[in-house]
C-alpha cells in the first residue's frame, strides 16, 4: 500500500487469508498504518514499516521490512505500492537483498516498476511468478498491447520460458504460463471480474496458496480458477455482475 492506495493493499491480505494462508502479515508505509490497521482483519497482523513521511516504501524502508520478508513463506508485493521513483529503486534493493529461495508474487505497480528500469528481479529465483493485465505485459515487453491481446498465449509462454518464471497473463480467459512453456487456460470467471481491486484480490489468492506449500505456478493455475469460480457462483446467486 501507499497513501491514496490502501485498499489494494488490504484486499490483497484479506484474500490471502480466505485462501488459507494462516499467519498473515500486512507491511505498510507508517503514514498509513492507523487507516490499514482499521480496515483490515483483526486476524491479520498490520506492521508500520518506516517512511519518513513519504507516504511510501523507500530504500530507507530496508532496514525494517527485510527481517520481516526474511520470516515469509510466500511474498506479494506490488498490490497500492505506487508509482514514486523512490519505491521504485526501493524495489530494486529489495529484490537483491531478498533471499533467493523466497516465492514471490509480482503484482500491480511492482510490476510497472520492474517494466521501469533494470532490475535483476527474475535472475537466480526458481519460483516466482508475475501476474499481469495485457497493459503491463506490453509494458514487460515492450510489444503493443494489441498485439498482447491477439497473441496472449504467445505472449505468456515467451515471457515465461525467457524468464525462467510463472506468468498470469489476466484477460477474458486468463492463461497460466509455466518455466517449461507449459500453458494453462482459464475457463472460470465472467464479466463481474471486470473492474477495479479483482486483481489485487487473485494476488492475495495465489500467494495464500504458495503460502500453504504449493509452487507459484501450481498456486497461479488453482488461485485463477478459484478466483473465477467465485465470481461464477456470485453471479448465479444473483448478484449484479456490475456491482
Amino acid at each position: 500500500g501507499s497513501r491514496g492506495l490502501i485498499g489494494a493493499a488490504v484486499l490483497a491480505a484479506e484474500a490471502a487469508m480466505r485462501a488459507g494462508s494462516g499467519l498473515t502479515e500486512l507491511c505498510v508505509p507508517k503514514s498509513i498504518y492507523a487507516i490499514a490497521a482499521r480496515k483490515i482483519s483483526p486476524e491479520a497482523m498490520c506492521k508500520p514499516v518506516e517512511d519518513f513521511g513519504l507516504g511510501a516504501f523507500s530504500p530507507e524502508s530496508l532496514r525494517e521490512i527485510l527481517p520481516i520478508l526474511q520470516q515469509a513463506t510466500a511474498i506479494l508485493i506490488g498490490p497500492g505500492i505506487g508509482r514514486h521513483p523512490k519505491t521504485i529503486r526501493w524495489l530494486g534493493k529489495l529484490l537483491k537483498e531478498i533471499d533467493p529461495q523466497k516465492k514471490i508474487i509480482l503484482d500491480a505497480d511492482a510490476i510497472y516498476a520492474v517494466a521501469a528500469g533494470p532490475i535483476p528481479w527474475a535472475a537466480h529465483r526458481p519460483d516466482i511468478a508475475v501476474t499481469p493485465h495485457a497493459g503491463e505485459m506490453s509494458k514487460l515487453t515492450g510489444k503493443e498491447r494489441a498485439w498482447i491481446e491477439s497473441n496472449a498465449c504467445l505472449a505468456a509462454r515467451g515471457f515465461s520460458t525467457r524468464h525462467a518464471i510463472t506468468v498470469v497473463l489476466k484477460g477474458s480467459r486468463t492463461l497460466c504460463a509455466a518455466a517449461n512453456g507449459t500453458v494453462y487456460i482459464n475457463v472460470t470467471g465472467n464479466a463481474a471480474l471486470a473492474k477495479g481491486a479483482t486483481g489485487d484480490v487473485l494476488a492475495g489468492m495465489i500467494c495464500g496458496l504458495a503460502a500453504q506449500g504449493l509452487s507459484t505456478f501450481d498456486s497461479a493455475r488453482l488461485g485463477v480458477w478459484l478466483h473465477g469460480l467465485a465470481a461464477d457462483l456470485a453471479v448465479e446467486s444473483g448478484r449484479d455482475k456490475r456491482t
